[in-house]
């Protein structure tokens, strides 16, 4: 099964997994289409914060049943050619995976993460510290104008001053 979507917090790369349930993953912001197909397969997206429809796809690294290791879902790019940078926020995915029902715990729907086919890239840029240097910069224009506000007052007086030094 194939459904598409935008993609958040893309985690699908051999060495790129999320470590505290070692697995991989991606959520994917879904259209109304999408979502009408995950739930008549029998999965359940929710909603977020913002009121979009979003579902983690999933793949565990390690078989249940076996201790075996599994390998990372097959990621292309638009024309089905191996995909191996990272996958920003806010691209376009097309996502495989198959349904799978399963007994135990009262019984149910999972899935299987299979594939990413990443269709409209958009670049990961890890925060790199520059953000840091701008506000630093805004600070400083802050405190400079209310320094030089506080001594353009005419009256002189400053209920902003801390009564308690």
């Amino acid at each position: 099964m194939i459904v598409q979507g935008i993609a958040r917090w893309a985690k699908v790369r051999e060495d790129v997994f999320d470590k505290k349930f070692n697995k991989w993953t991606i959520d994917v912001i879904l259209n109304t289409e999408a979502v009408n197909k995950l739930k008549e397969a029998g999965l359940k997206p929710k909603k977020n914060e913002d009121g979009e429809w979003v579902f983690k796809f999933k793949r565990a690294r390690v078989r249940k049943s076996d201790g075996v290791a599994k390998t990372p879902p097959v990621v292309v790019d638009a024309y089905n050619k191996p995909f191996t940078g990272l996958i920003g926020n806010g691209s376009i995915v097309n996502i495989q995976f198959t349904p799978i029902k399963y007994k135990e715990y009262g019984g149910g729907i999972t899935h299987d993460l299979q594939g990413v086919q990443v269709v409209e890239l958009v670049s990961f840029s890890p925060a790199d510290g520059e953000e840091f240097t701008a506000l630093k910069e805004e600070v400083i224009e802050e405190r400079a104008r209310e320094v030089e506000e506080g001594e353009n007052s005419e009256t002189g007086d400053d209920d902003d001053e801390n009564p308690f030094v």
